[in-house]
């Protein structure tokens, strides 16, 4: 699959409805720049992005219910990440190192599991 550094990440690949960004998937992909992701997925997978350097912004649409371990680690020029009013879940390590991410906005009731923000200067709003 290729993705260009603006372009959202498609809801269906090969005929299949995309429900989840699977492990290692995009990790590493330094093209990568502004990501939306479709409503069609509800979970992002392990280190799916992990150590990409380029990001710069993601959107998570409210259909994503879980961020799993290392999802983003490493995403050192992450500096914006929107949406999130689906989450439920953030693993650890999910936002690591993530050094540009000064804050996000989740649900009250998401859990945001311990270290899921670790070495990032990330400062969590609840609504």
């Amino acid at each position: 699959m290729q993705i260009g550094t603006q372009e959202p990440v498609p809801d269906t690949y090969k005929g299949v409805k995309v429900t989840k960004i699977g492990e290692m998937v995009f990790a590493g992909h330094d093209e990568l720049k502004n990501i939306v992701l479709p409503d069609t997925v509800n979970t992002i997978g392990e280190y799916a992005f992990y150590t990409n350097e380029s990001i710069k912004k993601i959107t998570i649409p409210d259909s994503v219910k879980s961020i799993e371990e290392g999802a983003f680690g490493y995403c050192e020029n992450m500096a914006s990440v929107d949406g999130c009013d689906g989450i439920e879940n953030i693993s650890s390590y999910a936002f690591s190192d993530c050094y540009k991410l000064s804050s996000i906005t989740l649900p009250k009731s998401a859990v945001v599991e311990d270290k899921a923000f670790q070495y990032s200067p990330t400062k969590i709003y609840r609504k």
